[in-house]
């Protein structure tokens, strides 16, 4: 039986757990993502032709992953709140 079958996890622990699981295409500032108006969204080129996408929503509750919708790629996203909140208004 595995050690961790019934150990209760954490929330960091499962979130630590599927940041390995799952690793980032690559890491890119916010800065570097162009802003679309109409998605209310930040996108980002992805070697598959299409973009990733992460939305002000998404950001603004904390969120590092921008997901492109044509391929399994996810980028991990460094930003600072202050750079989302003017899109906020």
């Amino acid at each position: 039986m595995p050690p961790f079958q019934n150990k209760v996890f954490t929330l960091e622990e499962i979130e630590t757990y599927f940041e390995q699981a799952q690793p980032y295409y690559d890491e890119v500032d916010l800065e570097d993502f162009t802003y679309d108006e109409e998605r209310k969204a930040y996108v980002y080129p992805c070697p598959c032709g299409d973009k990733f996408v992460i939305t002000v929503d998404e950001l603004m509750i904390g969120e590092t992953k921008a997901t492109c919708p044509s391929c399994s790629l996810v980028l991990k996203v460094s930003y600072d709140f202050d750079d989302v909140e003017e899109y906020m208004r």
